[in-house]
């Protein structure tokens, strides 16, 4: 039968179908002749809606007449998939096979194979624990591991422990501490044994981790290393005596980093139980005896910090200056505090001039947006008008499929459409400028951030780049909550940027949900409040929803504390950690506040969120 032909029968029938369907009072079905009529009706998309119907036609000859009909590069790229997976649907198990190896798709050839009898399934158990073994990526080790777990429910020790090996380096750690526990102890290495204590210490099993690491005393660096993080699991498990006094003994007489980690830990505890003179003396310490390590100058820098807090300016003064004067990540906030402590000594010009090199090294960060703060100046572009972005056919064309495929549910082939515009968009300035502003006020907004990075390095810093720095994408929302709630619609849009580069499908690790991260059990707690009755968790991907549950979580924590910094941190931590951390001394001062806080998580967020509203106050007008 000629190509045109099966296309005309195939459009005949959907036709049929349709008809039947709508007499029946029924949608139509999702059948290869609806895909085909689509096509006719939509020539833009023409391609992704014949891959469509080739995916659910059972004839190959048929699938391969409409094959022919796609056009489009990136949808014919798909062709090889789309046939393999059709034959593994309409049961050409060997034909599926065989496409599969061509592309290549190893798991899902293993899958296929165990599921044609005994001799293979045997053979698939042992080529899918070497897969286990040797796989170089965590996708592919996790991918892996979950089909040898739902086909075979009797994993021998051997294979529990290799299992075991490669879920520590893919960083699962349930599936790590699984294997590992069902493995005899004599079986393990002491390798084995820090990486178990390490799956238990994840897990929430911190007392059984302190006890396994307890047992590690070889070679001298793991033991040291086991020491560092047996402690770390008696802080977490309550025991912050035991903690102390292992830390104290690894500090005092290791010679590593991990007695370097040790220390740092030490004074952050003494700054904890009110010891500040004890905790300046330890990063000291640490400073003197570790001075290549990667805690010496962070704990330079604090340490003068409780130097100023104890009123001892003048050594202050000199730690500050030196630190500021190195080529460490430390040097921009130690010649900051710098002019903090100057100003304090009454030295106003030796101040500004400190806070002028702040704003000179780098006018993007932080510790710029504090300096010119201080200096009553703006280290940022202003919010000029924008002179816009070229444009590209090629990617207006592919942004007019994108917003075709997503009114039509077909969210794959849309994000295979944007995958190949960001692949694409730095072959020339042109089109990596005009990408860039395509996907600012979308979901794609993080990849705008990226090729904005890219931008900056080829045309400089102006206003319609730093835009691109820092996208906003549903603006309209965002200002119509902040002023419902009375908040600053900026910090709002800061705070976005940070939590999830405006990925309205975003899911942080512990579970926190789309634009601003909100955990479920707070949008449930919210959701009343904001008349949603019929609550679910699936309702923090929708944006708009998720930024009026964010923005009301918020506002309370804006007004309960004394300061913006507080109630970042705050929304980051948790109030408790937050009132524990504002009796640390020096606390009433915001800046001093956030220096001092001792997640190194929290610090950098509150520090990022502050810094993003800076541009956001400079490069919009809300």
């Amino acid at each position: 039968m000629r190509i045109a032909s099966i296309v005309a029968l195939l459009v005949a029938v959907a036709c049929d179908h349709a008809a039947g369907d709508v007499a029946r009072g029924q949608a139509p079905a999702d059948s290869a002749a609806m895909w085909v009529s689509r096509a006719a009706a939509q020539p833009e998309i023409a391609s992704w809606f014949y891959l469509r119907a080739a995916g659910e036609t059972a004839d190959s000859a048929a699938r391969s007449a409409l094959y022919s009909r796609v056009q489009l590069p990136l949808a014919r790229e798909r062709i090889p998939w789309v046939e393999a997976a059709a034959r593994e649907h309409f049961a050409d198990t060997l034909g599926a096979l065989r496409a599969y190896r061509a592309l290549p798709a190893p798991i899902t050839v293993l899958r296929l194979r165990a599921g044609m009898g005994t001799a293979a399934r045997d053979s698939v158990r042992t080529e899918l624990l070497a897969l286990i073994g040797s796989a170089a990526s965590s996708d592919a080790i996790r991918e892996s591991t979950a089909l040898f777990d739902r086909l075979y429910r009797d994993p021998t020790q051997t294979e529990q422990l290799v299992i075991a090996r490669a879920a520590t380096r893919a960083g699962s750690w349930s599936r790590a501490r699984s294997g590992f526990v069902a493995t005899p102890a004599d079986s393990l290495s002491v390798a084995d044994r820090f990486s178990l204590a390490t799956a238990l210490a994840r897990t929430d099993s911190v007392r059984a981790a302190a006890r396994v690491f307890a047992t590690i005393e070889a070679p001298v660096a793991l033991a040291s290393a086991a020491r560092y993080q047996g402690a770390l699991a008696l802080l977490n498990s309550g025991d912050g005596a035991g903690a102390r006094k292992q830390l104290r003994a690894l500090g005092a007489a290791g010679s590593d980093s991990s007695a370097a980690a040790a220390l740092s830990l030490l004074a952050d505890l003494q700054t904890d139980d009110g010891d500040d003179s004890g905790s300046r003396a330890t990063l000291l310490d640490l400073a003197r005896r570790f001075p290549a390590s990667r805690f010496a100058a962070p704990a330079r820098f604090n340490a003068a910090l409780v130097g100023l807090i104890l009123g001892q300016t003048d050594a202050a003064k000199r730690e500050l200056g030196s630190l500021a004067s190195s080529y460490t990540a430390e040097a921009q906030a130690a010649e900051y505090w710098l002019g903090r402590a100057r100003s304090e000594s009454g030295d106003l010009s030796g101040a500004r001039n400190a806070w002028r090199d702040v704003v000179r090294r780098d006018s993007t960060t932080y510790y710029a947006g504090l300096a010119a703060a201080r200096l009553d100046e703006r280290s940022m572009h202003s919010s000029a008008a924008s002179t816009g972005f070229p444009r590209v056919s090629a990617v207006d064309s592919a942004l007019l499929r994108v917003s075709l495929l997503r009114r039509l549910d077909m969210s794959a082939e849309a994000q295979l459409e944007n995958d190949r515009l960001y692949r694409q968009a730095s072959s020339d300035t042109t089109r990596l400028l005009a990408t860039a502003a395509a996907f600012s006020a979308t979901d794609q907004a993080a990849r705008a951030i990226a090729l904005g990075r890219i931008a900056l390095s080829r045309v400089g810093s102006t206003p319609d780049i730093l835009r691109l720095l820092y996208p906003v994408a549903a603006r309209d929302t965002i200002v119509a909550e902040s002023r419902r709630a009375g908040i600053d619609p900026a910090l709002v849009a800061a705070l976005i940027r940070q939590e999830s580069n405006f990925n309205p499908r975003a899911v942080s690790p512990a579970g926190a949900r789309g634009l601003m991260q909100v955990m479920p059990s707070v949008g449930a707690a919210v959701a009343p409040s904001a008349g949603i009755s019929n609550w679910s968790a699936a309702m923090l991907y929708e944006p708009g929803v998720n930024i009026e549950l964010g923005v009301r979580h918020l506002a309370p924590l804006l007004k309960a504390q004394p300061s913006i910094a507080r109630s970042l941190a705050a929304y980051n931590a948790g109030g408790s950690r937050v009132a524990r951390w504002a009796q640390r001394r020096g606390s009433d001062d915001p800046e001093m506040f956030t220096e001092r806080i001792p997640f190194s998580e929290t610090r950098d967020y509150v520090k990022s969120v502050l810094r993003n509203r800076g541009f956001y106050e400079a490069l919009y007008a809300w």
